[in-house]
């Protein structure tokens, strides 16, 4: 006779099989705890959508559900801003710590293999500087088995779908001590507002003093918070929910957009620089308030803290730095 794990752990103290499936009974479908942890991590229903992949309608409704499980409000809704209630703050904590062993227990056996690496970058990054660099990396590393992947779609670290992400972060968006990530820069390049030549001279009389761009329709990505922290850091507190403008959802769409006259798009030197150079794009200043050198955030290497100092992780950290000082990320 043959017995699965569960029968043999029966066997061996008696009840532990019907103890264990009545607990199982009350745990929530995993799909509800990672949206859970996901929105409780980032904050917002649209992040926690974008970390997990899927549609933000469907966190919304896993958030419902769960609630409806447990009996009780995790999630404060009030004039469109959600948050944690104190009994979701605590849930939250407690889950986390539980999904994170799950998930080091799945990593575990998923990567078994010695040198295994998994890279997402941000595709603008990945073309244009990192993939002409991999062949260098793996003629060093030939033992390294490198998984690359350029995506604009952030890593979901609870997960491990991936061992490190390559991706710029404004300031206010890198991870602090209690995310269990760790970062180390890469580039810190200027930003600044681009435009097509015909669109800045359609509104070079216009356009005098910083507060002016507030006149013209900004282009946006997949949020304002590019533009927020662009006006803020050049004296212009925005008070109101958002920012008007147009969303492209990405920065490749938000630049052409730019190019073809629809507006005034954000950018740094590294991403628009073979724009500039053709003139197809150009830097955006004030007539009478020229702007110098603005950093609002970078070019990271992201990692969880468990895989930072793992073999395979610090080599690839390593040869990165080596190849930025060859040729900056700028």
């Amino acid at each position: 006779m043959t017995f699965t794990r569960l029968d043999k752990a029966a066997m061996i103290t008696p009840g532990l099989k019907g103890w264990i499936l009545d607990k199982l009974r009350f745990i929530p479908s995993l799909a509800m705890l990672r949206a859970f942890e996901a929105f409780g991590r980032l904050g917002s229903t649209r992040k926690a959508a974008q970390a997990i992949g899927i549609d933000h309608a469907v966190v919304s409704r896993h958030l419902h559900a769960l609630e409806g499980e447990l009996g009780t409000a995790l999630v404060e809704r009030k004039s469109g801003h959600d948050w944690l209630t104190p009994e979701g703050r605590d849930y939250h904590a407690q889950i986390s710590v539980a999904l994170t062993q799950l998930a080091d227990a799945t990593d575990n056996y998923r990567r078994r293999e010695q040198g295994k690496l998994i890279i997402w970058c941000a595709a603008g990054i990945a073309t244009s500087w990192l993939v002409p660099r991999l062949p260098d990396f793996r003629e060093q590393y030939p033992e390294i088995d490198l998984d690359f992947r350029p995506s604009d779609r952030r890593v979901d670290f609870s997960t491990n779908e991936a061992d490190s992400e390559i991706r710029y972060l404004l300031d206010s968006e890198i991870p602090g001590p209690n995310d269990q990530l760790r970062t180390t820069s890469l580039s810190r390049p200027d930003i600044f507002p681009v435009a097509s030549p015909a669109y800045r001279d359609s509104i070079a009389d216009r356009f005098r003093r910083v507060e002016d761009i507030l006149s013209f329709p900004l282009l946006h990505m997949e949020s304002t918070d590019y533009w927020r922290a662009w006006l803020g850091a050049r004296g212009i507190a925005i008070t109101s929910e958002d920012i008007p403008g147009q969303r492209m959802w990405n920065a490749s769409l938000m630049l052409n957009a730019a190019r073809h006259g629809q507006g005034i798009g954000i950018g740094n030197r590294f991403f628009v620089r073979e724009w500039l150079d053709s003139g197809e794009l150009v830097r955006l200043d004030p007539a009478d308030e020229p702007q110098g050198p603005l950093a609002l955030g970078g070019y990271h290497l992201i990692a969880r803290e468990t895989r930072w100092s793992s073999g395979a992780l610090s080599r690839f950290r390593q040869w990165l730095h080596k190849q930025i000082a060859l040729a900056p990320i700028d």
